[in-house]
């Protein structure tokens, strides 16, 4: 790929990157400026009479403090009772949330006469068991007929310590504008979080198919689970899923597990994308990928054993998130500096699924000690905010995957056009030290045997610079011979040469017959040109090399080869 064509990619990509912010944008200011006067919406917020722990309140209101400061038990029951002032309908319909928690619906008449209407819950009848986990969400309960004027009676009992935490949130409407306006008030949500979903389908089983044949695009899935995983929990936690199913524990079940399972793609990408990160933080990586794995594993075993329900890791999580993200962060701010476009795109995503993290982390425990709606969060800015940062890893990610192409095309045009040692038919030094960044950039295992020519500068004194040259030619020959599989062979300086294998690395015993084959063909042509042909070599894998890094691998082979070219100049000298 020239340079025109990485401009011209760049510009698709800034393009597509500023036309995805630009619909966010665009849809934030619809979702905020939407009319919100369309439906009939009544917000009984007020004018409560409440049951709760042994006490009676009258005219509560939400975020009453009576009722908030009380810290509810596993079995604790909320009564409530208020008129029913709605009009606008023959029928209507109440939506109340509950947390984690049985819920029971009833009418009183004029007469005093109670008629349940809708129960959620723990009953034998239900089906649920005690100690099943309910889940938290909106309930939509159909009123009888001309319940104007009489009282609405809710009760809620807790599944377990905490789930009870002040009046819940009570909305009545018309019976056939109670699914149009909650579908409203998370329409914002419920589009982003679709499209987070299929895109990361689609980026499944795109870079799936793509891997076949490049194995580089593999890694694309793991951002293709993130955001499905992302689409997935911020679905069910702005409730937008409610709009599909009303299953309220399936779909709680599915925000615990999907979150649980958020931080592991990420982990994994900056694993793989991220180059010569130092062994101690690929070992906090992969460990905080094992600890994720666990915590996810643990909460599906403990709920479906009726242990405890699958929230009860959430707290671990925490943990391990927040030291995570600081983690990410940690690792993004010391790869910036040296970082191209691409990779500056892949580390901004993930810096802002770092700060996210935090910061919804530190807001959730904000709003549930002070019992306050997440709102506009949940609704706007967090699917906002995974769609950007999905993109960000996405762009850089494929921008990084165009540049790698461009790069490895002028390498191999440069490896047809030119390069050639014009004495040996070799490839020169220029060529060696790109093959050498090739085999860094590629990231697997790889061999450098580095050969140094003994007596050279003495043959060129005794018998010429032409038998100087023959006695390179010479030497060159029989590295072509006995590694004709290598894939580089180039001469480095006047009397060193290098031999490249990338990832079908010789075995030792293997790379010993060779070099036997070496020192017997040395020994054939010294015969044959009245010339003692000898080289020192010395050899280095990748693995021996801290963090595999290709320069300290070469400085290793170096090493050995100086080392035994040091040994045969005292055997010489008796030494």
């Amino acid at each position: 790929m020239n340079r025109e064509g990485n401009k011209i990619t760049k510009r698709i990509v800034m393009a597509v990157l500023f036309i995805v912010a630009a619909v966010c944008i665009v849809a934030m200011m619809v979702y905020l400026s939407a009319n919100r006067g369309s439906y009939d919406v009544s917000d009984m917020r007020d004018g409560w009479s409440v049951d709760y722990c042994g006490k009676h309140y009258d005219n509560v209101s939400r975020n009453d403090t009576r009722i908030e400061n009380i810290s509810s038990k596993k079995n604790d029951v909320l009564v409530m009772e208020r008129r029913i002032d709605a009009t606008g309908s023959d029928r209507l319909t109440v939506r109340i949330y509950s947390r984690l928690s049985s819920l029971r619906v009833s009418v009183v008449g004029r007469n005093g006469y109670e008629k349940e209407v809708y129960f959620y819950g723990y009953s034998e009848l239900s089906g649920i068991n005690t100690g099943d986990f309910l889940g938290s969400g909106y309930h939509f309960v159909e009123l009888p007929q001309d319940s104007y004027g009489r009282t609405l009676k809710i009760m809620e009992m807790g599944s377990q310590d905490g789930a009870l935490q002040g009046i819940p949130e009570v909305v009545v409407t018309p019976f056939n504008a109670a699914m149009p306006a909650f579908a409203q008030s998370r329409a914002f949500a419920a589009f982003v979080t679709i499209f987070m979903f299929l895109l990361g389908a689609m980026i499944i089983l795109l870079s799936l198919f793509v891997s076949i044949f490049d194995r580089r695009f593999f890694t694309l899935t793991f951002l293709g689970l993130f955001s499905v995983t992302g689409g997935l929990w911020c679905m069910c936690s702005s409730k937008a899923v409610e709009i599909f199913s009303r299953n309220i524990r399936l779909n709680s079940t599915i925000e615990y597990i999907s979150l649980y399972l958020l931080i592991i793609p990420i982990l994994i990408l900056v694993l793989t994308c991220f180059h010569n990160i130092p062994a101690w933080q690929t070992t906090v990586l992969f460990t905080s990928i094992c600890a994720a794995v666990g915590l996810t594993c643990a909460a599906i075993v403990l709920q479906n054993l009726h242990l405890v329900n699958v929230d009860y890791v959430l707290p671990y999580f925490h943990v391990l998130l927040a030291i995570d993200a600081l983690f990410l962060i940690f690792i993004s701010a010391m790869h910036w500096k040296n970082s191209n476009l691409s990779e500056r795109l892949f580390e901004s995503g993930i810096f802002a699924a770092a700060i996210s993290g935090v910061a919804y982390m530190v807001i959730y425990h904000v709003s549930s000690r002070a019992h306050m709606d997440s709102g506009i969060l949940d609704l706007a800015l967090v699917p906002a905010a995974f769609l950007l940062m999905t993109m960000l890893i996405l762009v850089g990610y494929v921008e990084d995957l165009y540049e790698r192409s461009g790069e490895q095309t002028q390498r191999e045009r440069l490896f047809a056009t030119s390069g050639n040692d014009p004495l040996t038919g070799l490839k020169d030094n220029i060529i060696g030290e790109s093959g050498m960044r090739k085999l860094q950039l590629d990231g697997g295992d790889y061999l450098l045997i580095s050969f140094d020519l003994n007596g050279l500068g003495a043959v060129n004194e005794e018998k010429g610079n032409q038998t100087g040259d023959l006695f390179i030619r010479t030497f060159a020959d029989i590295l072509k011979q006995v590694f004709p599989d290598a894939d580089l062979l180039c001469r480095m300086g006047g009397d060193e040469f290098l031999v490249a294998y990338d990832r079908k690395v010789l075995s030792v015993q293997e790379l010993e017959r060779r070099f036997d084959r070496v020192e017997a063909m040395e020994k054939k042509a010294s015969d044959e040109l009245s010339v003692k042909i000898e080289a020192s070599f010395g050899y280095a894998m990748s693995t021996e090399a801290v963090d595999r890094d290709v320069k300290k691998a070469y400085q290793l082979a170096n090493k050995r080869m100086f080392r035994m070219k040091t040994d045969l100049k005292n055997r010489r000298a008796g030494v």
